[in-house]
């Protein structure tokens, strides 16, 4: 559902915020049509079946003392076991001037005192004929925001309220407000058990809109307690040429997952209000989770087929689920230290179907000794190179989730093609690292880094089935500071510089005191440091150091030269200066510096466009430049020489590369 503009402390009603749909109330079904209803024939008993709407939907409204202040129709919100009886009001009435509204909604009221206190929560429901409200307040400086939902949007407000957004604002307990809304086009959708007819209440709910190609976009939302959804027509709008509307429902253990058939759009839109969808219980599986040996595995996790519902394997590797309608046809199963699986499921899952799980191999490095900061200082890289029984290296074949155990990693980063998959990772508190679930037999390559510096470089060959290997970090080298002095050409110190030092992945940024002074804290003996300082007007100066135990000056005095400026000026085939084609590949053009031997990144030495065909490059060193031209699409390759001795350069961009650059995207 689209997320609602309102005050954080909405995110703690997530289930308000969730239904946020419209909803019925007024007059109800008696219990005699109700089990009329309930033992009508069905033309379509399957799951997501269509059933005829029926134009009588409303629902009693549940009582409330305070009724009785709006009339003998309004209903409000109820007021709050143990709150005091209310001392004020706000109360005012809804005004449709566009589109309509067949049922009355639910709103959301959020009261709260002028000076910060506990806000109070509550759903108010309007009067079925004079779409009246009234919300109770416990203080005379309380105020209301008062919370609209998606298909309701508020335009105009007359009396003491403001609008806010989707909101409607009340600074302080007011009387006789009026607000006008518009009513965006919607259709209430309902969801019934087949074939007890009973409304699916509080149910999790999704509905998706696709064409047909590939895009698509899919809503959630929870049902109410009629079983209803409110389908906001603008979803449509959300995918392009949108050809179908999809209904499922998930509810265990009454239903299970079940999807509706495709509607056309057309055909959604002509259907009876409300569209009725009946979802039948469907088929009770068992299943049961053993190794090799028949042995159960408790705490296996399964999944049958794109079920949502990922269910656990009780102590005996028993698991019961409800077939999805229309059935799936393989069950996914997966547990620490066995390879995960995907098998079909056969008829004995009616009684009970053996899933059996084979030993995988697993990777554990263990430090030797926390260093200081924290296991969190440790990084880790595991390199699968190569082809494995003709299967690719994929990411779904592992289990990730317990790289960071216990919440200690920083994240996992991952890479992979046909020939190489990656990963990445911080250590976790218990100081070690897990990879679960290799299928494949194929070496992999671990390396430990400490601040940048490689402390470990082993290669460990796997076979499936092996299970555990055990890799452990040896003692990690000492720590050195990592300090200098920035200085001008005249050896004057330089206060402001911007120093950044680098080794792999690590990274320390610091900026140098009025002595020209800069701590980028510690590096690990024997590491390679790239030393980097950035001054605006001067050149950016970098420097290599190698950390030695017996460092104390550390990477010394760095002089940093007056930075050079150079214009560039890009010229076409006839000579003219080019200028972009808006719509082009050469739209985003931009030209680019290349140090030999190295790529200088763009953002270190930036090009300001000057005018047409024009570039400048400031703060550049001293020396000489490769320069080409790169969009966020194409790279031309033709290239020149940059000296930065020069004030001004030329390239020329032959007529095949602007063909290229004028080609559209």
């Amino acid at each position: 559902m689209r997320a609602v503009k309102a005050a954080p402390w909405i995110l703690a009603l997530v289930l308000l915020a969730a239904v946020g749909w419209l909803v019925l109330s007024g007059g109800g079904q008696n219990a005699e049509e109700a089990a009329a209803d309930a033992e009508a024939p069905l033309a379509q008993p399957e799951a997501g079946a269509l059933a005829a709407g029926s134009a009588d939907l409303q629902r009693e409204a549940s009582p409330d003392p305070a009724a009785e202040e709006l009339g003998a129709h309004a209903v409000i919100g109820s007021v709050l076991p143990g709150e005091p009886d209310p001392i004020a009001w706000f109360r005012g009435q809804l005004r449709i001037v566009g589109g309509e509204l067949p049922t009355p909604p639910i709103l959301t009221a959020v009261v709260e005192p002028a000076e910060r206190g506990d806000s109070v929560v509550r759903e108010v429901r309007l009067d079925p004929r004079e779409l009246t409200f009234a919300v109770p307040a416990h203080h005379l400086d309380a105020n209301c925001r008062l919370q609209f939902g998606d298909l309701i949007r508020p335009v105009r407000s007359f009396g003491s309220a403001a609008l806010d957004g989707n909101d409607v604002l009340f600074a302080a307990p007011a009387e006789g407000v009026i607000i006008e809304v518009e009513v965006k086009p919607h259709a209430g959708v309902r969801f019934l058990h087949d074939p007890s007819g009973e409304p699916l209440a509080r149910a999790h709910a999704w509905h998706r809109v696709e064409d047909s190609g590939a895009s698509s976009a899919t809503y959630s939302s929870v049902l109410d307690a009629d079983g209803m959804m409110f389908f906001d027509f603008e979803r449509l709008a959300d995918v392009g040429g949108a050809e179908s509307v999809t209904f499922s429902v998930s509810r265990p253990p009454d239903v299970g997952y079940s999807e509706s058939a495709h509607f056309p759009v057309q055909e959604f839109l002509n259907l009876p209000r409300p569209v009725v969808l009946r979802f039948g219980a469907t088929e009770r599986l068992r299943f049961r989770v053993v190794d090799g040996a028949r042995n159960p595995i408790p705490g296996a996790s399964v999944r049958i087929g794109n079920g949502r519902a990922t269910e656990v394997a009780d102590a005996q590797g028993w698991f019961s689920a409800l077939q999805s309608s229309p059935p799936e046809e393989n069950v996914v199963a997966q547990a620490p230290g066995f390879i995960t699986s995907t098998l079909p499921i056969t008829a004995a899952a009616r009684t009970g179907q053996e899933l059996e799980l084979q030993i995988a191999s697993r990777v554990v490095v263990t430090g030797t000794e926390p260093p200081p900061g924290g296991w969190g200082q440790l990084d880790a890289e595991f390199t699968f190179t190569g082809k494995a029984d003709s299967t690719t290296l994929l990411p779904s074949n592992f289990m990730p989730g317990r790289f960071a155990e216990n919440g200690g990693g920083t994240g996992i980063t991952s890479h992979s093609d046909e020939l190489r998959f990656i990963l990445g990772t911080s250590f976790s508190h218990q100081g070690r690292v897990v990879v679960d679930g290799i299928h494949v037999d194929v070496p992999v390559r671990v390396i430990v880094r400490y601040r940048g510096f490689t402390v470990l470089d082993e290669r460990v060959p796997l076979q499936p089935g092996d299970g555990e290997h055990a890799v452990q970090v040896g003692p990690l080298p000492a720590l050195v500071p990592l300090t200098g002095i920035a200085e001008d050409a005249s050896g004057a110190p330089l206060a402001g510089v911007t120093v950044t030092a680098s080794s792999g992945s690590w990274e320390q940024e610091a900026v140098s005191g009025e002595a020209g002074r800069f701590d980028l804290g510690v590096v690990a003996v024997g590491s390679t440091t790239q030393v980097k300082l950035r001054l605006s007007g001067y050149g950016i100066q970098q420097v290599e150091h190698v950390a030695e135990a017996a460092d104390t000056d550390s990477v010394g005095r760095i002089r940093l030269t007056t930075g050079r400026s150079v214009i560039l000026q890009i010229l076409g085939p006839d000579g003219a200066p080019y200028v972009a084609q808006p719509g082009t590949f050469g739209a985003s053009a931009r030209p680019v510096l290349q140090v030999f031997g190295g790529q200088v990144r763009p953002e270190e030495h930036p090009a300001v466009a000057l005018g047409a065909g024009e570039w400048i490059f400031t703060d550049l060193p001293a020396g000489t430049f490769r320069c080409f031209i790169q969009s966020d699409w194409i790279e031309v390759v033709q290239t020149i020489e940059l000296d930065t001795t020069q004030p001004r350069a030329t390239l020329n961009i032959g007529q095949l590369d602007l063909d290229r650059m004028n080609s559209k995207e």
